[in-house]
């Protein structure tokens, strides 16, 4: 079946941008070029509906960031998982059934977004290496129902047929639209488990584990893993303009 989405892309883009450092140079804060207010809407009607809007807050102090930017500041390698600091607040409804739902990923392939675009479609998804677009760097979300219980950061995200009893699996690898296959042999389509942010069942707040019923509000956090990162990499910036929060109907 067809997947109906209103203003999906453009309107409900978020930027996450990291610069890397060696541990011996000096750090950089994080610096984001747009600080307007970022917000994304959308309100679908068909058999059941699904709306969202969202908005940026800071971690550490949960105020408006007033920017559409998620940052990462200055990382100093070697490194392994970073979190963001900031997170995603979606107020979404799902009417009951099948077919509708809010979903999250990247678009890192299209060239409608600004940036450096990857240049595979093996793995695509995540931050991608901004001076040739070869590289991406993995980045996983995980979705709390508040914020005094946030997912625990700095874990391996879920990988194919793992167990849902566990904390590690409060996170998932994003996946990106112009992606053909990961390293665990999935392939993008819409309206799959692992894009899944929400459902009238709840947020995906574990792995195909769904909390919180018609609750509006849910809390998304993001992570990044900079372990691929060689520690040669001083100055070189990974980025993406295309994170893509989309409420559809099919």
């Amino acid at each position: 079946m067809n997947i109906t989405s209103v203003s999906k892309k453009l309107a409900t883009t978020l930027a996450a941008v990291v610069a890397i450092t060696l541990a011996s140079a000096p750090s950089h804060a994080f610096s984001s070029v747009n600080k307007s207010t970022y917000t994304a809407s959308v309100t679908l009607t068909g058999p059941g509906s699904a709306s969202m809007n969202a908005t940026l807050y800071y971690t550490e102090t949960n105020l408006p960031t007033g920017s559409n930017a998620l940052g990462f500041g200055a990382v100093s390698l070697p490194a392994g998982f970073v979190k963001s600091d900031s997170y995603i607040l979606v107020t979404g409804t799902v009417t009951a059934g099948n077919g509708r739902g809010i979903q999250i990923y990247t678009d890192n392939t299209n060239a409608a977004f600004a940036g450096t675009k990857s240049t595979t479609t093996i793995n695509p998804a995540g931050l991608v290496r901004q001076s040739d677009g070869l590289q991406t760097l993995p980045l996983a979300w995980s979705v709390s129902l508040s914020t005094s219980t946030p997912p625990v950061f700095g874990v391996t995200p879920n990988q194919t047929n793992q167990p849902v009893t566990d904390h590690l699996y409060q996170w998932e690898y994003f996946m990106d639209a112009g992606q053909t296959v990961d390293n665990s042999g999935k392939l993008f389509a819409n309206a799959a488990p692992y894009i899944m942010l929400k459902t009238a069942a709840g947020y995906q707040t574990n792995t195909n584990s769904w909390f919180g019923g018609g609750r509006a509000t849910g809390y998304v956090y993001t992570q990044a893993d900079f372990s691929g990162a060689a520690t040669s990499s001083t100055g070189v910036t990974y980025a993406t303009n295309a994170i893509i929060l989309e409420a559809f109907t099919q």
